[in-house]
């Protein structure tokens, strides 16, 4: 199982919240490409329990 960055996290919490790309992109300040990568390596990826709790810590 990965273990995610708190930046990872936070891309992921917006994203969880139905935020698009380029919305994440200028709300974290984050470089475009480790936004995709966050995305790619999102919650379908490192299982449903981890990502549910690793959103319950973050929001």
């Amino acid at each position: 199982m990965e273990i995610l960055t708190q930046r990872q996290m936070k891309v992921l919490t917006l994203r969880s919240k139905g935020k698009k790309l380029a919305e994440i992109v200028r709300e974290t300040g984050e470089k475009w490409s480790s936004v995709d990568y966050a995305f790619k390596t999102g919650p379908e990826t490192i299982g449903p329990k981890f990502a549910e709790r690793a959103l319950r810590e973050t929001s």
